[in-house]
């Protein structure tokens, strides 16, 4: 019984910790439309490049330049958290 009890908690740790959260830091010119560069907080290779993917698509591209389209900075340094 105790056995039980204290594999299936090992698994529910061992799981929690395999999740973590992907955070893109972005660095954007407001006036070029243009992504300058991407800092991503994983060491798994994959998830880093769907995060790279996921902020270099055209979507999020038209949403960076409708959130700084009245802004009158020339740089804007963001957080991105990339979900699976």
């Amino acid at each position: 019984m105790k056995k039980t009890i204290l594999f299936s908690l090992l698994i529910a740790i061992s799981y929690n910790l395999q999740a973590e959260e992907v955070k893109a830091k972005i660095t954007y010119t407001i006036k070029d439309n243009r992504i300058l560069s991407i800092i991503v907080n994983s060491k798994d290779e994959i998830k880093r490049q769907k995060c790279e993917e996921l902020v270099m698509s055209k979507e999020a591209r038209e949403l960076f330049k409708k959130k700084y389209e009245h802004s009158n900075e020339k740089y804007a340094v963001f957080y991105f958290i990339c979900e699976d």
